[in-house]
């Protein structure tokens, strides 16, 4: 069996062994996270209630969409650069959020609970893509990018929902 995270043959795209494996510690974690916000948004559309339900339930459940297949192109782009995306079974560690606690949230809990584990997605992209493109990868630097711009797109929209829900909240770590 392959050990997970290392280098699953020569580069098809011409990189080196060390490129490969720069690249690939880069991009785990972000497939690992991105899978886990898929999962928490299922989650969340499966519990959401209320006046705001449809609206919500529809919301989560294209945010699971994209974050699945954003990191589906994440694992590919892993495997077109020669490395091997790591196995399902460690997302939950290589995750940059920690997921939530068992149990059904309330609709506030959810939306919290989904931007702070956006604004830590926010953090890890924002610094994976000058690395990428200092190691000279310009084509995972994009495909973050465009992770990242998407992704920006939802947590505004669950900033609205926070704001017409009169709650308090933080973009960043000690700054309302």
């Amino acid at each position: 069996m392959a050990n997970h995270g290392s280098i699953v043959q020569k580069s098809p795209i011409g990189f080196d062994s060390a490129k490969v494996k720069q690249i690939t510690d880069i991009l785990n974690p972000d497939l690992a996270t991105l899978f886990e916000l898929f999962e928490l948004w299922e989650k969340h559309q499966w519990y959401v209630r209320g006046s705001e339900y449809k609206e919500l339930h529809s919301c989560f459940d294209a945010w699971a969409e994209h974050s699945l297949q954003h990191a589906d192109a994440v694992a590919e782009r892993i495997v077109t650069v020669g490395g091997i995306p790591l196995d399902p079974t460690t997302f939950p560690q290589a995750s940059v959020f920690q997921f939530e606690p068992a149990g059904v949230p309330a609709v506030r809990e959810m939306l919290q609970s989904q931007l702070n584990a956006l604004n830590q997605l926010f953090t890890k992209l924002r610094s994976d893509i000058p690395q990428l493109d200092q190691i000279g990868d310009p084509a995972s630097a994009i495909l973050l990018r465009n992770i990242l711009l998407e992704h920006e797109k939802f947590a505004k929209k669950i900033s609205l929902y926070l704001e017409k829900a009169g709650i308090v909240y933080e973009l960043t770590q000690g700054q309302p």
